[in-house]
């Protein structure tokens, strides 16, 4: 017997999941009120989950989309567009939350004067700049560290 096969490989369909946290608040018959407590990681009335801000720092960092446009593919994929102030406040928490990050600088020559092209990396994030000083004078200049409370590591 001759079996033909045929093999079409999509993606399931993309949306966002809202999940709405109640929390219950009871009198006892002794007068006592009782009420529960939200998860740990719910502190806002309305936020965003971990896998759109992941989406959003892949977007801006990975694929070095401008903030201005990186809204825009999550409204278009998952129905949930974000304004500018949305994507760098979740930018600004990925580099608070990382543990632990890699700085590191190294020379080149740019319209004949010497520059410095410096990179900061942690386990799933890498951030490249140029500027004409090198160590903490360009970094404070870029102010990507002003916010990292992690350890840094530099090769001296």
């Amino acid at each position: 017997m001759v079996v033909e096969t045929r093999q079409a490989f999509d993606i399931p369909l993309l949306h966002h999941e809202t999940t709405e946290h109640q929390v219950p608040e009871a009198r006892c018959p002794c007068g006592q009120v009782h009420r529960g407590e939200f998860p740990v990681d719910v502190t806002a009335p309305v936020q965003y989950g971990p896998r759109i801000k992941a989406v959003v720092v892949h977007l801006t960092h990975h694929h070095m989309m401008p903030l201005a446009r990186t809204g825009d593919p999550t409204g278009d994929l998952f129905g949930l567009p974000l304004a500018d102030a949305t994507v760098l406040a979740i930018n600004a928490e990925a580099r608070k939350a990382a543990p632990l990050a890699h700085a590191h600088e190294t020379g080149m020559c740019v319209a004949g004067n010497i520059h410095w092209l410096h990179v900061l990396a942690t386990t799933t994030l890498t951030w490249i700049g140029a500027h004409v000083n090198r160590g903490k004078k360009a970094f404070d200049a870029f102010g990507i560290l002003t916010v990292f409370a992690g350890t840094l590591i530099h090769d001296r």
